[in-house]
């Protein structure tokens, strides 16, 4: 089983009852918050072209934020995370709509999740903090619990991209831990069996957080 800070860190009573308040309560983070929720929306949107009401496991799904989103699209969502603390927060912030939501505490490295028992899994904000072979070791197993798609977003690398995180070290400002070529993304979604339907950058070249639509390989 892979190991990496994050897997412990969420843990944390006092991480998961402060996580959004010190991500998304201030001015950049509303912002932030708005326009990563338009890009996976219209990832979902295009997915439902194809699945009017595809079911979706939201893993990791932290504090519900994304799994809340979905559901107000009308949408069946099982809300996944490692962190019983995170399910906690989910389920009081989610729990309105039931019996449309529910938890299940889910470790990626290991879902005790049959094979192909969603239409869409969506994965968010866990790929910035892993490397390559824990990204594709995670990508299989989502492969495996979809029918059909995944969701899930990176931090892109690029010349520009690259160029930008080292001026915002430079000026003290946080960068993901971890982020992913293009050619790692190709890669790494060949070997877990999917393919990039689409892809949809949060704000282009101010922002490179991309999110990415996966489909199944026929």
């Amino acid at each position: 089983m892979n190991s990496y800070p994050t897997k412990e860190q969420y843990k944390s009573c006092l991480v998961a009852r402060s996580y959004d308040r010190e991500r998304f309560s201030s001015l950049s983070g509303r912002l932030f918050n708005v326009l990563e929720k338009m890009a996976i929306r219209r990832a979902v949107q295009a997915v439902r072209k194809c699945i009017h009401m595809p079911s979706v496991l939201d893993a990791p799904c932290g504090t519900g934020r994304i799994a809340e989103m979905l559901l107000k699209m009308g949408l069946q969502v099982v809300g996944g995370d490692i962190s019983a603390q995170m399910l906690e927060v989910a389920q009081r912030k989610c729990g309105g709509y039931a019996p449309c939501f529910r938890t299940k505490q889910i470790d990626l490295d290991c879902p005790d999740i049959p094979e192909a028992s969603f239409d869409l899994v969506t994965c968010i904000r866990l790929f910035h903090h892993l490397n390559s072979a824990q990204r594709s070791a995670i990508l299989c197993n989502l492969a495996k619990m979809t029918r059909r798609f995944v969701i899930l977003n990176v931090s892109y690398s690029s010349t520009w991209y690259r160029f930008r995180r080292r001026i915002k070290r430079r000026l003290g400002q946080g960068v993901s831990k971890a982020s992913s070529t293009w050619r790692e993304v190709l890669v790494e979604s060949e070997a877990a069996g999917l393919r990039v339907s689409r892809c949809f950058f949060v704000l282009p070249i101010v922002s490179e957080d991309l999110v990415l639509l996966l489909e199944k390989c026929q």
